[in-house]
């Protein structure tokens, strides 16, 4: 792949894809990982965004039906001014920029003010959305060409210039962006005009993301549908024989937790292998996210440590962020990996094991669990703990009992701080979502959430809510703090915890 350069005063359009975060470019998150400032649409899914790095400014412009942040105008403006001002500048745009998004009315006016531009291609929502939904856009039976059209116009046009009575006679599939609120106006054009009421149609809202709907119908009945339903924008129409495929074809919609909406209170800042695994199961999951977390603010202590590392018989790293700052203190006083020789290695986690991995250490053990008790169980299977000295870099604090877990097997503990939490949080708000399920991987991620929202608007939330809990060490907190625990695996680890949620929701019983 061709190597990128510094983008410094110069602005890169980057299609964000259609929703799902997982359809994003490689070259589109390079870009945006580098990104002083990233200027935002609507439909941008914020996971994203939160690529950029930590310093850079977010700025959201997005366009809503009858609600514009800013003007097409000021968009255009904004960036022109963003870049002169020597800033490597992401515009993130749903879908590709050069489909239905404006982008070309960007890149007029960078190059008028001479700005220089890129453009990265996003996945258009012609193919990804209807592929969701089970529809292959051409079919060698049924269609072997496609035609995309807006039914959104610019408001400007004082004659409409979609000319829907030839689009009528246009054979294969019609794809209609934009189009749900004119759905009759067009679904009743393209009648009038000769195409077969019969012809079969769906409307998807939402596509790729984890709350898409999808409807399906015949030409002649597909807007009373949309209004039975009461569907808003945004969506997508496709128009023709290729909509057959969606009942064989089925795959986004039909996976065992596609509908539900799971709760996952995180310990850390990091990234939840729970909640991908729940999100491949089809779940919605809202992270509760922990405190942002800062490079340790007492330097002596840490220092002091790493340079005396090889005295311990283990390092073992909770989390990400301190296996990162432990290591870039390390570089920082001139050593590296070597200064570690005869220490064993451990992870909690195979995201921790991977941070290290890219540090040329491959972990001596790596817990499939986060409970203090268990990991301690899973290690003393494999070594010896007695008189084993270990050192533990935490963020704030080690996960709640690990180090008293493993003073009683006989371990010797030294604890120290290697990323501290800033004042400022994360945000998060649940917006009145209906909830079905709160799920605690830890102990500790009990106390997190009583500490987010108290012990009163922690129980509101959970009151008509199913409580998952990984294991029993977990379950005692939450009884502690009365709450009820409805499902916990027999085996305290992630993926038995994410089966024993599939397990429960697929039985018919249990279903709305």
């Amino acid at each position: 792949m061709q190597e990128l350069h510094s983008f410094k005063g110069k602005v890169i359009l980057v299609g964000a894809g259609p929703g799902d975060p997982g359809l994003l470019t490689v070259r589109g998150r390079d870009y945006i990982q580098r990104a002083d400032v990233v200027v935002y649409d609507h439909l941008v899914c914020q996971e994203l965004v939160d690529l950029a790095p930590a310093k850079s400014r977010h700025i959201y412009v997005g366009k809503k039906v009858g609600k514009h942040t800013l003007s097409q105008e000021g968009i255009n403006e904004l960036l022109v001014r963003e870049a002169k001002e020597g800033n490597a500048v992401v515009r993130l745009k749903g879908g590709d920029p050069f489909i239905f998004g404006r982008g070309a009315e960007e890149c007029d006016h960078l190059r008028a003010n001479g700005v220089e531009f890129e453009v990265v291609p996003g996945v258009s929502a012609a193919a990804a959305v209807p592929a969701y939904a089970g529809i292959p856009v051409t079919s060698r039976d049924y269609s072997t060409a496609f035609t995309a059209v807006t039914g959104h116009e610019h408001a400007c046009k004082s004659q409409p210039q979609v000319n829907w009575a030839s689009f009528a006679q246009v054979d294969g599939t019609l794809i209609v962006f934009m189009g749900i609120l004119s759905i009759r106006k067009i679904t009743d054009e393209l009648m009038k005009h000769g195409k077969d009421p019969k012809t079969p149609a769906a409307v998807i809202r939402w596509g790729t993301y984890a709350h898409q709907k999808t409807l399906t119908g015949a030409l002649e009945n597909i807007a009373d549908q949309v209004e039975r339903a009461n569907m808003r924008p945004p969506g997508l129409i496709v128009i023709g024989e290729v909509v057959r495929f969606r009942e064989r074809l089925d795959w986004f919609e039909t996976r065992p937790l596609f509908g539900r909406t799971i709760v996952v209170p995180r310990a850390r800042s990091q990234a939840s292998r729970l909640a991908a695994m729940l999100s491949d199961k089809g779940a919605n999951v809202l992270e509760i996210p922990a405190a942002r977390h800062e490079p340790i603010q007492m330097p002596d202590r840490l220092d002091n440590v790493v340079l005396h590392a090889r005295e311990y018989n283990w390092i073992l790293f909770p989390g990400e962020r301190s296996a990162a700052v432990f290591f870039e203190t390390l570089t920082g006083k001139g050593c590296d990996a070597r200064s570690l020789a005869g220490c064993r290695i451990g992870a909690l986690g195979e995201e921790t094991s991977k941070i290290l991995l890219e540090r040329g250490i491959r972990a001596d053990f790596v817990s499939t669990c986060f409970c203090s008790p268990h990991v301690v169980d899973e290690l003393s299977a494999q070594f010896p703990l007695e008189g084993e000295r270990f050192l533990l870099p935490c963020e704030d604090e080690a996960p709640e009992g690990l180090p008293h877990a493993l003073q009683q097997a006989g371990a010797i503990v030294d604890q120290v701080v290697a990323a501290v939490r800033s004042e400022e949080e994360e945000t998060f708000a649940l917006n009145g979502r209906k909830i079905d399920m709160l799920v605690f991987p830890c102990s500790a991620t009990v106390r997190k959430f009583i500490e987010r929202f108290g012990e009163d608007e922690s129980h509101r939330i959970a009151k008509n809510a199913l409580i998952a809990s990984i294991g029993s060490h977990t379950s005692k907190a939450l009884l502690e703090y009365h709450f009820s625990v409805h499902l916990q695996p027999i085996q305290s680890d992630i993926p038995s915890l994410v089966d024993r949620i599939v397990e429960h929701f697929s039985d018919d019983s249990d279903k709305d």
